[in-house]
């Protein structure tokens, strides 16, 4: 079944990653038909997609590697001790609820997502962080032009064709 999604070996489609890591997937498939017949370029569609996924987690890096980031989380661990909740960071705040192997109860969740969107707010965290998504977004948008490029335009001419696909029920 995979190999029937998915093609049976991963060739056919390449990209190079900013980092560069090479990646490859199969161009055969019942998922690759159909982002061709979707996309018609399927080697653009898949660099184009690979290179932008990769710039966000690039860009989340950027950011809490920021030192206007680091500082503006000082205030929110002041605010987060202040909930009774000790945590050096957002982050560490997520990973901790997190846990698969000691999911927590409900309500201790709710708890903190509620601490932390209140402490962000309060701490000007989310404005911060906010601003500087905003700032390496379009640095790295500048960085990679061709590819953020390549995929608004696929995306673009994609959406007659997808019409057309939803109106003959395809």
């Amino acid at each position: 079944m995979v190999s029937a999604l998915n093609g049976a070996r991963p060739q056919g489609l390449s990209a190079r990653l900013p980092g560069g890591m090479q990646v490859s997937h199969s161009d055969q498939g019942c998922q690759a038909d159909a982002e061709r017949k979707l996309y018609s370029d399927l080697q653009d569609w898949f660099r184009a997609t690979r290179v932008t996924e990769s710039l966000a987690g690039m860009r989340v890096g950027l950011v809490t590697n920021d030192r206007r980031y680091r500082a503006a989380v000082e205030p929110w661990a002041r605010c987060m001790r202040g909930q009774g909740l000790t945590y050096p960071g957002p982050a560490e705040a997520r990973a901790a609820a997190t846990q698969p192997a000691d999911p927590w109860p409900h309500a201790k969740e709710v708890r903190l997502a509620s601490a932390e969107a209140a402490c962000a707010a309060s701490s000007g965290l989310s404005t911060v962080a906010k601003s500087l998504d905003t700032e390496y977004r379009d640095k790295l948008r500048r960085r990679y032009p061709q590819e953020t490029a390549d995929l608004a335009r696929l995306k673009r001419e994609a959406l007659p064709r997808a019409r057309a696909i939803v109106a003959r029920g395809d």
